[in-house]
């Protein structure tokens, strides 16, 4: 420690370039040490290494350039660097001929940047600097600090219209059209999607054309690091209207669909493993409660018979009605939801049935009537009144309060806002009414702990569209709506289960059995889940409106044309959807 004061006095004192190279090696060399380090970090030492680092000698420059990379790490000693007047004759060295200076200088920047001192921002936007750094990140020896180095740039807000402006937007789309693992390729994509919070940089990357490549790194599940980043950059373009074309022209629907059915079996497979988890750890408390369990049904017992006696009725028969009730809740097909199911109550729906969707019943909500006083508003709800209304939209959450909610922040908030946005289209069909985008909404609505309500609003505006209508017949999305809403099953999954027993049939003849399900290896049926009531209702009230549909004279319409005019195949469509849309 004593060491420091004598070497800088010393600096102060020697005139020769060699000497003092040397004592500013020896600094640098302290500072590795932690304990030194903040000796070295005072302000008298970074200025005299600074002077001395603008001679005319190399090795003078190239020693300061090293040394303040090592010292510089924090925000106080790179504000003490870049407040003195002679920084900027440093940052001129990536003006020189020299190779190793000019990659010397860009460490030494790109190393005060990551202490985020915003002076050293204001020191790395000036003109020259700015336009030299972009200049040198296309050089491919320089390219990979470069980059870096716009990146660090973008995390301030005030710095990332200077780097649009100068011309680092398409550096950065040059970095990205060839996709791989490298940093440079993190921070380029990384750089775009903060440069989109900026109107100014929307505008350049619009003119660029930055959104089809942004696309294309969101339909590869190598990068799936990338996606949230670039799903949230996405968002901003919504505040543009003039943005929206050039994001269905980029087929941004298909690969936002496609992720957003990604993660829900992400999320569906994660809550089936914590509830394994759970089940272990409630094994050991199991064995402990049944001998609890055990004396109590004893008692019970007892007063069972002392019941019976006084009244008539037995209570163990009574347990085998509520067990018996249990058991027709098994599976999908004997839900109280379902029709068929001796428990089922028909849902009264009437024309003034809110459209608004109220997530299933969670431990974190006391009652039901908690879930029809929320207000999840829309995008475009003029009524969604918010106590943080300076705020963007997509700070928000779904209820107005700035509080991190499950089901309304991120990737799936993010993705559903997007789709519900297209979804206001005036013919939505062409987006979303194809076999995978479909399946991925209803898989969503069924599988998710705690589904977004706006997936729910998104298949309202779908069935209450009359150009929906015509191509959810054809493309037979009717039954597939009912089959995995109202029951829980997929249509693929059938499939996969007839085939089964099929095969199993054909090798063995033995079996005569016409129950096809006594074939099946019953794996196939855990990617199944039974509906909850907010799930089961909604698909019906979906198939209310397409029944509203077919009674309209348009859907009249499309009945006639089919049977009269369309195809063999067509019809076949059309008989299979009639049992769902017509009394």
């Amino acid at each position: 420690m004593k060491l420091i004061p004598l070497v800088a006095n010393l600096m102060e004192k020697i005139n020769s370039c060699e000497q003092t190279s040397r004592a500013i090696r020896l600094l640098s060399n302290l500072s590795k040490d932690p304990v030194c380090l903040e000796k070295v970090q005072e302000k008298n030492v970074i200025d005299l290494i600074i002077k001395h680092g603008c001679c005319l000698e190399l090795k003078c420059q190239t020693a300061s350039l090293r040394a303040l990379r090592i010292i510089c790490v924090t925000k106080k000693s790179s504000k003490f660097a870049a407040e003195n007047d002679q920084f900027p004759n440093l940052l001129a060295y990536m003006h020189s001929s020299n190779q190793n200076a000019i990659l010397l200088t860009l460490r030494m920047l790109c190393g005060m940047l990551k202490s985020q001192s915003t002076e050293v921002f204001y020191r790395a936007v000036e003109e020259s600097t700015l336009q030299k750094v972009i200049q040198l990140s296309s050089v491919e020896c320089y390219c990979e600090v470069g980059i870096e180095i716009l990146f660090l740039l973008t995390l301030n807000s005030g710095c990332r219209v200077g780097v649009a402006m100068e011309g680092g937007i398409e550096v950065f789309i040059d970095r990205i059209k060839k996709i791989d693992h490298s940093d440079t390729f993190k921070y380029a994509t990384q750089g775009l999607c903060l440069c989109a919070r900026e109107a100014v940089s929307r505008n350049r990357m619009k003119i660029a054309g930055v959104l089809p490549w942004l696309v294309n790194i969101l339909q590869h599940d190598d990068y799936i690091h990338f996606h949230e980043s670039i799903v949230a950059a996405f968002v901003w373009f919504l505040f543009d209207d003039s943005s929206l074309g050039l994001l269905i022209r980029a087929n941004t629907i298909p690969a936002l669909l496609k992720y957003l059915d990604r993660l829900t079996y992400i999320e569906y497979c994660q809550n089936q493993d914590n509830s394994e988890e759970s089940d272990d750890k409630n094994n050991a408390d199991i064995l402990v409660e049944n001998d609890l369990k055990l004396k109590r049904e004893y008692d019970e017992t007892k007063k069972s018979d002392l019941l019976k006696d006084k009244t008539g009725i037995s209570q163990t028969s009574i347990e085998e009605d509520i067990s018996r009730q249990l058991w027709c809740c098994s599976s999908p097909e004997s839900s109280p939801y379902n029709p068929q199911s001796p428990h089922y109550s028909i849902p009264s729906y009437s024309p003034n049935i809110s459209p608004s969707y109220s997530p299933p019943m969670s431990p974190s909500i006391s009652s039901p009537q908690n879930l029809l006083e929320q207000d999840f508003s829309d995008i475009n709800h003029d009524n969604a009144s918010s106590p943080s209304n300076s705020l963007p939209y997509h700070y928000q959450s779904a209820d107005g309060r700035l509080s991190m909610i499950h089901g309304t922040r991120g990737p799936i908030h993010d993705i559903l806002l997007l789709l519900s946005r297209f979804s206001q289209a005036r013919d939505p069909s062409t987006f979303f009414l194809d076999l995978p985008g479909f399946n991925s909404l209803n898989n969503y609505l069924l599988l998710s702990f705690k589904p977004n309500p706006k997936c729910a609003r998104i298949l309202n505006r779908l069935t209450l569209n009359s150009h929906c209508f015509d191509v959810l017949i054809k493309q037979r999305l009717i039954p597939r709506l009912y089959l995995r809403l109202c029951t829980g099953w997929s249509l693929e999954l059938l499939s996969i289960l007839l085939n089964k027993a099929r095969e199993k049939m054909n090798k063995d003849p033995l079996i005569n059995s016409p129950d096809l399900t006594d074939c099946v290896d019953f794996g196939y049926l855990n990617i199944t889940k039974m509906p909850s009531k907010t799930t089961y209702d909604w698909g019906k009230f979906l198939i209310s409106n397409l029944r509203s549909q077919s009674e309209s004279s348009y859907g009249k319409g499309v009945f006639s044309h089919i049977f009269l005019t369309g195809s063999m195949e067509l019809k076949e469509r059309c008989v299979v959807s009639l049992p769902h849309v017509v009394w």
